[in-house]
């Protein structure tokens, strides 16, 4: 039974490295509605997907098409004996089985006939998403193995639910560090080796860092802060080829910087070093395995690696990409780990022909700034930082009045793309120019790192909520009022803002709410700088249409609006009871949004009317425009005032 238009009769596989894979996929579940949400995500990826909802019917598809690959719930009934009959099959394709996280049993049953690899339900899209394309490459790449072994000989030799289970336990551990010393043991465990690194990739810096080292150090020994340029050594070849690489011999090879070895006595043969990507491809870092004791590391060793790159992704992910308070790299990794690097334990791996280092470490945190000047600005304090930077507080000492200083990451100067993503944001508000959007005096750069000279505002509607939970009707309409003025400004120009949520409108002395943060606007129908078919926003109030990574219009931005809406009168987001992302990105996509009014029955119904037809799932049923919705919101100030 098809779910999914079928797209071709021939699988069409992409090329090595970030490239997708495109393949012919089998999904066999019993639930209709978890079938069609694993189909559909799997189709929206570029794959061919089939359905079944049962072993049986499966044989069915099987006998009459080809499969590069089946998703399997093992807990259906007659899973166990359908792996079975596909074992005897003369070409059996690979399996990912599904599981519930308390039926072990049925995983271990299924790797026992042989599976490729596993999903707990209730089942994670962008883990599914890593492993599918992890198998297709893996099956489809007979230079990686050198055409000695078959790749599912190789997968059936590590403990994959056992190495699960390591990297859980590490979650709750002592942090981000602890979880990457266990994916370091786990990667030199299963690859046999001396010592394994996972290096963070640092866009803003252009550098390769980890204070996470591991192999034969002594009791008591820490591992050191080390950094290094994006563009040297091993590593940094397997981050900028975006491919595996397998060297039997590092000092015969050019690329090999000999550094590191120097300076820490640690001494190099044979290194087997890979890419890794988020959920989007983006590279997020490396990881870089040395000395394997048996020799040089074999065509297995690299499925092996395979096999285990969406999960080391995984978890630099969720040791570092996912806190929202990081200000940058060093300050991450120091915050979340339990060793303290001096400067006497920070290692700078550069070429050793350079005279010094390719970039310089910055010499002070952002707080250290403060008290001191950037040019005409005197930095009095820090007022907010999340990842893209600091908010410093400032006092333009020419024109005698305060200011509000956004200062990116250190070298963001030297980065072309963050260079232009940056200029944008300053043109964009500059351009708008309205009392509803914050107004921008001037930009600069120093010491390599971009910043953006803006009017200072008091409060922002997102640290009144964290404040008091909740705001006052009155003021709420008020807020959303002024948000609304300044997006139709903003949508007159052709703008789309992307990101409209509570932290990004500020209030300044009088209380009147601005519209912030144009850092993802674009202009209609134009391309992301950022690339095609990628996800942008915060997905507590982005439109389906924008969790999908479907083209937006300004209709978008009235959902986000909407979904603010809601989260200032009601006290939290519309799908606050899911507690990750990718469920978030399901329920604005499917999910019929919450009653406003039964979270707070005070609220008034037409006010809830309002906020729900904001939040409706098709954008021709929302407003149309910014003007539409600010006539209904003025209708209920204009209530509250007769009132």
């Amino acid at each position: 039974m098809a779910d999914t238009p079928d797209k071709s009769s021939q699988v069409t596989k992409g090329t090595k490295g970030n490239t997708p894979l495109i393949g012919r996929i089998l999904v066999v579940e019993p639930d209709e509605l978890v079938r069609r949400m694993l189909a559909m995500s799997l189709h929206s990826l570029g794959h061919v997907v089939l359905t079944a909802e049962s072993p049986e019917s499966a044989k069915d598809e099987i006998r009459s098409e080809s499969f590069d690959l089946i998703v399997l719930d093992a807990d259906a009934d007659g899973s166990m004996s359908f792996l079975d009959w596909l074992g005897k099959q003369d070409q059996a394709t690979p399996v990912i089985a599904a599981s519930a996280r308390d039926k072990t049993h049925q995983i271990v049953r299924a790797f026992e006939r042989g599976v490729a690899d596993y999903l707990t339900k209730p089942i994670n899209l962008g883990i599914m998403a890593g492993r599918v394309e992890s198998i297709l490459r893996l099956m489809s790449d007979p230079e990686g193995t050198n055409g000695q072994i078959k790749p599912l000989d190789a997968l059936r030799q590590i403990d994959l639910p056992a190495i699960d289970r390591q990297l859980e336990q590490a979650t709750s551990g002592l942090g981000g560090a602890a979880m990457l010393r266990t994916m370091n043991d786990i990667l030199r465990d299963a690859l046999q080796a001396e010592r394994a690194s996972v290096f963070r990739y640092d866009s803003d810096r252009h550098e390769l860092l980890t204070v996470v080292a591991h192999g034969d150090l002594e009791e008591g020994d820490s591992s050191p802060l080390i950094r290094m340029s994006a563009d040297e050594g091993l590593a940094g070849a397997a981050l900028g080829m975006n491919r595996l690489l397998n060297i039997i011999d590092a000092y015969e090879d050019d690329r090999f910087n000999p550094e590191f070895d120097r300076k820490t006595g640690y001494e190099t043969h044979s290194v087997l070093c890979f890419p890794l990507h988020d959920q989007k491809g983006d590279p997020i870092g490396v990881a870089q395995v040395l000395n394997r004791k048996h020799g040089s590391f074999t065509a297995e060793s690299e499925i092996i690696a395979g096999q285990l790159a969406t999960r080391c992704a995984h978890a630099l992910n969720n040791a570092f990409f996912q806190d929202p308070d990081a200000v940058n790299l060093v300050a991450t990794i120091v915050a979340e780990s339990p060793l303290i690097p001096s400067l006497d334990e920070t290692v700078i791996i550069t070429d050793a022909d350079t005279v010094g280092p390719v970039i310089v470490p910055d010499p002070s945190s952002p707080q250290s700034m403060v008290g001191t000047n950037l040019g005409r600005y005197h930095l009095q304090s820090i007022l907010g930082a999340g990842m893209q930077g600091v908010v410093f507080r400032a006092t333009d000492e020419l024109l005698e009045r305060d200011v509000a200083i956004k200062m990116l990451g250190l070298h963001s100067g030297r980065i072309d793309s963050v260079r232009n993503q940056f200029m944008i944001e300053a043109r964009t508000m500059a351009r708008l120019n309205h009392p509803q959007t914050v107004g921008i005096h001037d930009v600069g750069e120093f010491d390599g790192s971009m910043y953006l000279v803006m009017e200072l505002c008091r409060d922002t509607a997102g640290n009144m909520l964290k404040e008091s939970g909740s705001i006052d009707y009155h003021k709420c309409l008020s807020i959303i009022r002024d948000a609304c003025l300044g997006l139709g400004a903003a949508h007159k120009r052709g703008m789309i803002h992307r990101d409209i949520k509570p932290d990004n409108i500020l209030l300044d002395g009088d209380g009147r709410g601005k519209l912030s943060d144009f850092g993802l606007a674009m202009a209609a129908n134009t391309t992301d700088l950022s690339g095609d078919n990628r996800i942008v926003g915060t997905p507590h109030y982005m439109s389906p249409e924008q969790c999908r990574a479907e083209p937006v219009d300004h209709r978008s931005d009235l959902y986000a609006l909407g979904g603010t809406f809601y989260h200032l009168a009601t006290g939290q987001p519309p799908f606050n009871h899911y507690s990750t992302v990718d469920e978030v990105l399901e329920a604005q996509c499917s999910e019929e949004i919450p009653n406003p009014g039964t979270i707070c029955p005070s609220l008034a119904g037409d006010c809830s009317t309002v906020i729900r037809l904001c939040l409706a799932k098709k954008p021709s049923e929302r407003y149309q425009t910014a003007w539409a919705l600010l006539e209904d919101i003025q209708a209920l100030l204009d209530r509250i005032e007769i009132d």
